[in-house]
């Protein structure tokens, strides 16, 4: 998400009914030669696009996809050409033009207008006509339009139209040869005759409201994939870089710069921008958006438009243009109202989101103005930032120096309103960013710092509480500081040097109880460490007597990144802590929970040992198992027999259950069990300490980082090291072994 910037270059000429953006690249060539040096060759024209339009005696319903013309220009071109009309949408009726007319008539074809022709005679015209290089934007009003399509060959209606909603009423395209209307009507299935439009075509357009209409795609971006990108990869980049182009483009008329595209398995998402000169008369030279190629479906589109947002701000702004929080706040901000616009999130979800992650930053904006990048929980801070300044603006416009307190716009309905845009614009202009940002957002950035301080920590607050708890701020009655202080308090066990587990209890949990917990935290510990082999570890136990004394830690949580949105009242089990609340947890922690809490410590914390499944799910189901027959309340072998039942059932080979899909489709339970016998037969064939001694020989963390531990080097080498033989050896040996199991 990190981008340099500075503005790409463009016209805008607006016209009366149909305004659009041409977006003009420059190319500068300076030729050098001596003054006797002979003329150079002439140079070649590069070749104009031109499409061949069949003209059919009577009328014809053309889109004008070239240059700007003068009307008497195109009577020259066709001869055959005697009537042109073109629909004044503002006044509902058409203006005609005849080689000899005046008053009341068109003056000129613009690109993206509709236009009818009359030809005279008896023969068809063949028209070849040019493709200006630009890019469509058009203003359709309510009512009537007569309006040209300067988009792709072959584009489907449904998809040509779609972004109109339920604004379309009815379209027709006039068929020359046939002298009739296709028509479509949204909804009416196989009675809707009109099916596709090809560059060139027209349309008679009916709306409820009006609207833009953005025909150009991506324009002509540059898209390069790399050998592993599948082609239906492929094109959902493609449709997803079209769909958030046409977003920015109707929503706030902003037009398409030269950009290229790359996706590629390893790249980091973001835009990258290489300029020309040093600020502040830097030039963009090129802008490069970079999409890694594991992002899919909605994410893949939300991560295209906040690197797209960089790169219009390049396009706008002068290089450098601090502060970075704004820059990727606004990205961030652009993109969700992007999200809300096609409906993908209600904007009360993303402001949920934005304030439960930004409760979690301790830095304040303004340590955030040049060190930002480092921590995804900045970039929603900043996005509820803009979100603030946003609605500021249009209470300063308003003349409401209080609305910034009360509720703010829906974020459909704020989407309308672009000062994070125009703060951008400004900036090419003004002597500072400062300047621009009080201009843009009617504050200037200091009082923005303070107003926004409080409204942060009390939107954080309340988000909390809706999230956790399903109340607002109105209901809540608790003392306030007893959460404040729970915010900033650090987990129990990192409060002192030792390595070990630490039980804490809230509320009014009974001594015996208490006593019960910390003795079975002690003994899990000591059998692990003790019997097992395992390493000291450490992690906090949480006991809460009810919902209500378990409020103010589990606020803390939450707003430490601990916690998750929602609080489910019986476990909570991470790798650093296990929360349990009496009242309606079922009774007393599980040995399992404990044991389970353990093994998230002496397991890898990352994926890259890409060690079997089984084997790193059912670990601690035998650690438990071999635990409470260790204490004597029950009988190893047994329980073993007992849990293990259910595979002498199953065909599915362990192997199967190296992936998470295998055992899922084995069934959890089949696969669990499973999966605990085979972990018996290792222990029994390698020793009790094996299993810890497999955990601690696998490598941690990822190649070329400065926390790896390359351990044994894989998982196949952990595993031959710790068990006496290979994954294969071990494998064959263990299906003879299920074998006579299941042999009567």
């Amino acid at each position: 998400m990190r981008s340099s910037s500075w503005p790409g270059e463009g016209d805008a000429l607006v016209l009366k009914r149909f305004p659009y953006l041409l977006t003009v690249p420059f190319l500068a060539v300076l030729l050098w030669a001596a003054i006797a040096a002979p003329a150079p060759a002439e140079a070649q024209e590069p070749e104009t696009e031109t499409i061949t339009t069949l003209l059919y005696p009577g009328w014809n319903m053309v889109g004008w996809v070239g240059r700007p013309t003068p009307v008497r220009g195109i009577f020259e071109e066709i001869p055959e050409l005697t009537h042109i009309y073109g629909w004044d949408t503002e006044a509902q009726r058409y203006r005609r033009s005849t080689p000899t007319s005046t008053g009341y008539r068109m003056s000129r074809a613009v690109l993206g207008q509709g236009l009818w022709f009359f030809i005279a005679g008896d023969a068809v015209v063949e028209w070849v006509r040019p493709v200006w290089d630009r890019y469509a934007l058009l203003s359709v009003e309510s009512g009537l339009n007569l309006t040209g399509w300067a988009g792709q060959d072959a584009e489907p209606i449904e998809t040509a139209l779609g972004r109109f909603g339920d604004r379309v009423t009815v379209a027709w395209r006039w068929d020359a040869e046939a002298q009739r209307f296709d028509v479509y009507v949204p909804g009416a299935g196989a009675s809707s005759t009109l099916a596709e439009l090809n560059r060139g075509d027209a349309l008679l357009l009916e709306l409820s409201e009006e609207a833009s209409w953005w025909q150009s795609g991506f324009g002509n971006t540059t898209i390069a994939f790399s050998e592993e990108v599948t082609p239906e990869r492929q094109e959902d980049v493609r449709s997803g870089l079209a769909e958030v182009v046409a977003f920015f483009a109707e929503q706030y008329g902003l037009h398409l710069p030269d950009f290229a595209l790359r996706s590629e398995e390893d790249f980091p998402n973001q835009a990258r921008t290489v300029f020309l000169g040093r600020p502040p008369g830097s030039r963009v030279q090129s802008s490069t958006v970079s999409i890694a190629s594991n992002l899919t479906g909605f994410s893949l589109n939300r991560v295209l438009a906040h690197e797209y947002f960089h790169v219009l701000q390049h396009s706008l702004a002068r290089y450098p243009y601090p502060p970075v929080w704004l820059t990727e706040g606004a990205a961030t901000y652009a993109a969700a109202l992007y999200e809300v616009t096609v409906g993908a999130q209600t904007g009360e979800e993303i402001r949920q989101d934005w304030w439960q992650v930004a409760g979690r930053v301790g830095e304040s904006l303004s340590e955030l103005e040049s060190d930002f990048y480092g921590a995804a929980e900045r970039y929603y801070l900043a996005a509820a930032a803009v979100d603030w300044l946003v609605a500021n603006a249009l209470a300063e416009d308003a003349g409401d120096s209080a609305a910034t307190s009360q509720e703010p716009l829906p974020l459909l309905e704020q989407a309308q309103y672009d000062s994070f845009i125009e703060h951008y614009r400004l900036l090419r202009s003004l002597r500072s960013w400062q300047e621009a940002f009080e201009a843009a957002f009617g504050i200037d950035p200091e009082a923005f710092y303070s107003a926004f301080a409080s409204t942060r920590e009390e939107a954080a607050f309340e988000s909390a509480l809706r999230a956790l708890f399903d109340i607002g701020a109105e209901e809540f009655t608790d003392d306030r500081e007893v959460y404040r202080e729970a915010a900033m308090r650090p987990l129990p066990h990192t409060q002192d040097d030792v390595i070990e587990p630490v039980a804490i209890f809230l509320g009014e949990v009974a001594p015996e109880r208490q006593e019960a917990v910390r003795t079975r935290v002690k003994d899990v510990g000591t059998f692990l460490t003790g019997q097992l082999g395992a390493d000291p570890y450490e992690y906090s136990v949480y006991v809460a007597a009810d919902e209500e004394s378990a409020r103010p830690a589990l606020y803390g949580l939450y707003r430490q990144g601990y916690l998750g949105s929602t609080f489910y009242c019986s476990f909570r089990r991470t790798p650093s802590y296990v929360f349990h609340t009496i009242s309606c947890g079922g009774g007393d922690l599980s040995d399992r929970t404990l044991v389970r809490m353990a093994f998230a410590q002496l397991q890898p914390r990352t994926d890259s040992a890409g060690q079997p499944w089984w084997l790193r799910s059912a670990g601690h189901y035998y650690a438990t198992v071999a635990f409470e027959a260790w204490i004597g309340e029950s009988a190893y072998a047994e329980e073993i027999e007992r849990l293990t039942g259910p595979a002498r059932e199953m065909e599915a080979p362990l192997r199967q259950l190296e992936t998470n899909q295998g055992w899922v489709e084995a069934g959890d339970d089949h696969s669990l069990a499973l999966s605990l016998l085979a972990i018996d037969w290792l222990v029994n064939h390698a020793g009790e300490r094996s299993l810890i001694e497999y955990y601690r020989l696998l490598p941690r963390g990822k190649p070329d980082t400065e926390d790896y531990e390359p351990g044994a080097g894989s998982w196949q080498a952990a595993f031959e090291q710790a068990f006496g033989l290979t994954p294969d050896d071990f494998y064959e040996q263990f299906e003879a072994y299920r074998a006579e199991l299941t042999t009567p």
